[in-house]
């Protein structure tokens, strides 16, 4: 018997007796370029064992014949066959050309001994958003659902079709719109994506790119893309340990209107209102979010610090060698390993205990739960033959190191009573000197910095007010009198207003900053005007201006923590200037801020 395929690479339509061994990757329904008599077709994409994959077609005359013999996912040998160039504007697959069924065309099953099983090939959303491929082809893509909008249903060929848009963030929490249309639109039901902990997983398949000028999005093609949810697949598990997910703290879809849900990826900021001490947290009955800062002591003992999960996040139990999730109400195959991990925090005020979930713990020791384990068995020279003789004394070498490394915890309040310690918080973030870098805190959005330091000095000669007009402009002197360019006219009546300019000193380092008037008025606890209408000053005139001393004696000396805007606006003494948007004064708030920041800089 004659054992010899070809590789499909090596197929052209220079000879008709090829005879290949493939498994059928995927199998649909629909026209091939213009209607005509032959409108149903059957397209497959078949895939030999080097991975190389050629689209192939059978045209409705044929189907009888090959409908019932062919199943996806199974191997067959295949003679006998049309090969054509490949072309239109719904390609699957880079290869030149396509297979045609024909009357002689023989189709025999055969064992998939040797044959790997169908595998996605991801686009990057980067080659997407960078317009690097090609977009006559189909692609595939791979990320997170963080937004749902369904549309009003719209008119084709006189029917009505259902349209949601979803945005997908994927690497780098990069974000990409994508059109879904007519039947991939069944697959969403709000409610159960509600249920999630997190954004689930989506995997696009045979998806067209759409380039309109500088925007781009991914749209599904009618009869030939699918979407799946959270898919039980290998590639799912392999992009949650690429995505590095534990390291991002996920919030769970949020209804903004009628049939639009969000959900947010990487909620990086400190909200200094929100932070308390331990001792305030196990006095404080309110549920909340809240930050606070200490050092772990001690590492609580429990043989269960790891479980697993499914991809959806939810965890799973195994129950006779299988594992069943509760919220997708389905067995689970390709499971997730996670940690649960609980550790003692004390900030000098009280102790307490902290339970990390998975993205906290990852963050704190640089290594998903996945790489931990294999961490330590290349550490600890073990041959881990089942997973479950993992226990608390193969932890030890990991687990140690984070003792006495001082943390800034993000902690969602809700106290439960646990064995050993009366209060027990849930850590959901966190920020500080973990084993790699965390998530800086410096910004509180894209455009402000925080700058912790103390003022040294008060420019004395600075225009330390201003005179506005009642636009809102400074007013300058023109022929003795006060004018407004803005407004352009003379100003009776003007408004005073702080402008101070003060040098910060932060460890190695020094920086001018300009403070304005509402952030003055705050500092000193009265305004502008009140100031000189109580304390006259001698020489205070529109074109000559000196700092008082009591303002001078007030500020210097005094540490803040400054919210700044990074773009510099000038130089000074060697020094950049910048704007000042706000600033705290609250000891702990600024202990805290100062602490985080010198990790960071």
């Amino acid at each position: 018997m004659n054992t010899c395929f070809h590789s499909l690479d090596n197929i052209t339509p220079w000879r008709d007796d090829w005879r290949i061994r493939v498994r059928i990757n995927r199998v649909w329904s629909a026209s091939y370029g213009a209607r005509t008599r032959d409108d149903n077709l059957i397209h497959m994409v078949l895939m030999d064992d080097k991975l190389t994959k050629i689209e192939a077609t059978i045209t409705q005359s044929l189907i009888p014949y090959f409908n019932e013999v062919l199943e996806e996912g199974d191997v067959y040998v295949i003679a006998h066959f049309t090969v054509v160039p490949n072309s239109g504007l719904t390609r699957l697959t880079k290869h030149r050309f396509r297979i045609i069924f024909h009357s002689k065309t023989i189709v025999v099953p055969t064992m998939s001994i040797g044959m790997p099983n169908a595998a996605f090939k991801f686009t990057s959303i980067d080659e997407v958003v960078e317009k690097r491929c090609n977009e006559d082809f189909l692609i595939d893509f791979i990320g997170f659902i963080v937004g749902v909008r369904q549309e009003a249903d719209i008119g084709s060929d006189g029917e009505r079709m259902k349209v949601i848009i979803l945005e997908v963030v994927s690497d780098g929490k990069k974000k990409i719109q994508c059109n879904l249309i007519e039947r991939s639109c069944e697959v969403f039901d709000l409610s159960m994506l509600r249920k999630y902990q997190r954004p689930p997983v989506v995997v696009l398949e045979a998806f067209k790119i759409k380039v309109f000028g500088d925007y781009v999005c991914l749209q599904n093609v009618i009869n030939i893309s699918t979407v799946l949810i959270n898919p039980d697949i290998y590639e799912s598990v392999e992009f949650l340990s690429r995505f590095n997910v534990a390291c991002y703290e996920f919030s769970i879809f949020i209804p903004i209107v009628s049939g639009y849900l969000i959900a947010s990826v990487g909620d990086d900021s400190v909200d200094w209102r929100a932070i308390r001490s331990i001792d305030q947290l196990k006095k404080n009955c309110q549920d909340g979010i809240f930050y606070v800062m200490g050092t772990i002591t001690e590492v609580v003992d429990d043989s269960n610090w790891w479980y697993h999960s499914c991809v959806c996040g939810n965890a799973v139990v195994a129950d006779d060698n299988s594992y069943h999730c509760d919220i997708c109400d389905s067995c689970v195959e390709h499971v997730v390993l996670k940690y649960r991990i609980t550790v003692i925090v004390d900030d000098g005020t009280s102790s307490a205990a902290f339970a990390l979930v998975d993205n906290a713990a990852t963050k704190l020791f640089g290594k998903t739960c996945a790489e931990a384990f294999l961490h330590m068995e290349k550490e600890l020279h073990l041959d881990w033959s089942d997973i479950s003789r993992v226990d608390q004394s193969s932890r030890v070498p990991l687990f140690h190191r984070i003792i006495g490394t001082k943390i800034v915890f993000k902690v969602k309040m809700h106290s439960v009573f646990g064995p050993h310690y009366s209060d027990q918080f849930k850590v959901v973030n966190l920020f500080g000197d973990v084993a790699e870098p965390c998530l800086p805190v410096q910004s509180l959005n894209e455009s402000l910095k925080i700058l912790v330091g103390t003022i040294s000095y008060v420019f004395e000669d600075h225009e330390w007010w201003l005179a506005t007009c009642l636009c809102g402009s400074a007013v300058s002197v023109v022929n003795g009198s006060p004018y407004c360019v803005m407004c352009q006219i003379d100003c009776v009546d003007t408004i005073p207003k702080y402008s101070l300019k003060v040098i910060v000193s932060y460890r190695t380092r020094n920086n001018i900053l300009v403070l304005g008037d509402s952030l003055v008025a705050r500092i000193l606890m009265k305004k502008c005007a009140t100031l000189l209408e109580e304390n006259p000053i001698s020489g205070q005139t529109l074109d000559k201006k000196i700092v008082p001393q009591d303002i001078i004696s007030h500020l210097i000396e005094k540490k803040f923590a400054f919210i700044v805007d990074p773009r510099i606006v000038g130089y000074e003494l060697n020094m950049g200037v910048y704007i000042v948007r706000d600033f705290t004064d609250e000891s702990c708030i600024v202990t805290l801020l100062e602490s985080v920041t010198q990790i960071t800089d």
